[in-house]
């Protein structure tokens, strides 16, 4: 049974500003305190700047992004003062794992990549583009949770074991036409693109267990 104590919410920014000099990029994180069983824990749910706070254009595909930065060390400062000792920490972080900023979680364990070294992260896709492969790689940096990267995480710190993380195909079926999904609006140019799914991203799912 799982019962909520308190909920949080915290703005990571105020009058960020994207390269282009007219985009806000600013971002926020909400929080839950939750007791399951006899033991309790912090959720927390964030999203940090796209490719848009990047320091330039030129930036975007290294990451170099000051603004992220610092809505990282913010959304950190803020978990950190709320002073619990289990923490679920998920969201689209708008980073992958050769970004500058995602050292800065290194106090956490990253789920997918411990899935994948322990042999319990999945990613059951179909094979529509009948290669005889999965549509999906599976890996710690091939795994695409949206266009060609991963970006989307769930982090894990304190008394908070991992028992599963999956990658779940949920793109409807549709008839192929040359090759391509006629309703999808949005191509990425990958497999993904071989069914209609509900965003942009692949969903991320993980099991966990507080002990």
């Amino acid at each position: 049974m799982l019962s909520v104590n308190a909920t949080y919410s915290r703005k990571l920014s105020e009058g960020f500003i994207s390269f282009d000099g007219s985009t806000s990029v600013d971002k926020s994180a909400v929080a839950i305190d939750v007791t399951v069983g006899d033991t309790r824990a912090l959720i927390v749910d964030t999203h940090l700047c796209w490719s848009k706070c990047a320091d330039s254009p030129a930036d975007i595909e290294t990451g170099k992004s000051w603004q992220r930065n610092e809505q990282a060390k913010e959304l950190n400062s803020w978990i950190a003062g709320l002073g619990y000792s289990s923490i679920i920490l998920a969201g689209d972080f708008d980073l992958t794992p050769l970004f500058p900023q995602y050292p800065l979680f290194a106090d956490y364990i990253d789920a997918w990549k411990l899935g994948v070294q322990l042999g319990t992260a999945t990613a059951s896709w179909s094979d529509r583009d009948g290669d005889g492969l999965s549509d999906m790689p599976l890996g710690e940096l091939t795994t695409r949770t949206h266009d060609t990267r991963r970006i989307d995480y769930v982090f894990l710190q304190g008394r908070v074991g991992l028992i599963a993380v999956d990658l779940p195909d949920v793109r409807q079926p549709c008839a192929l036409v040359n090759g391509q999904c006629p309703a999808v609006t949005q191509r990425w140019g990958i497999t993904d693109d071989l069914g209609v799914r509900p965003s942009d991203h692949n969903w991320l799912r993980a099991t966990v267990a507080l002990y």
